[in-house]
């Protein structure tokens, strides 16, 4: 998709919506019960931010109304197949499931 008034998201921009997004969900209701404990759940959201973004990198577009990226628009081409196995393939070897065992 291309667009001349949104800025596409680079990698070099992923720590900074890693960071938007723990600061957007910090108090979110559902993240409060997913992972009651406050001091987990600030150690813990910032790794699930980083293996979404690096997946949502790897398998979508993200775009950002500026470079300054306040806000965020991840476009996914749910048409697409994915091969399920290469899929647990790719988060395993990306370490995305170390993300669940937080504890």
């Amino acid at each position: 998709m291309k667009s001349d008034k949104l800025y596409r998201v680079q990698r070099e921009d992923l720590p900074k919506l890693e960071q938007l997004l723990y600061r957007c969900f910090a108090h979110d209701p559902l993240y409060e019960t997913l992972i009651p404990d406050a001091e987990v759940r600030k150690r813990l959201m910032p790794e699930l931010f980083q293996c979404d973004m690096d997946e949502f990198y790897e398998t979508c577009e993200i775009f950002a109304d500026s470079e300054e990226l306040n806000s965020i628009l991840v476009v996914s081409d749910e048409a697409e197949h994915i091969n399920i196995h290469v899929f647990y393939i790719y988060r395993k070897h990306t370490g995305c499931l170390r993300c669940l065992n937080y504890k």
